[in-house]
């Protein structure tokens, strides 16, 4: 089963994810809102994100060779 690329559930209710709120309009501000943070996040760790995440940088990271480097 393919994941969709956005997601966003409201837990308290739908604590199994059944239901996808991220195309939501009513969840629009949150979900920029958590993106924001979520590019925040990514750009203090040095996280070049989903792009570069291939099975090549998974198996090279497990050798301890990070092909994208290591957050600072």
């Amino acid at each position: 089963m393919l994941r969709p690329p956005e997601q966003l559930y409201l837990t308290t209710d739908d604590p199994y994810e059944m239901k996808n709120l991220a195309d939501d309009p009513k969840f629009a501000e949150t979900k920029s809102r958590l993106s924001d943070a979520l590019d925040e996040w990514m750009e203090s760790q040095s996280d070049p994100g989903a792009p570069v995440d291939t099975v090549e940088a998974l198996r090279a990271s497990r050798r301890g060779q990070h092909l994208h480097g290591l957050a600072k």
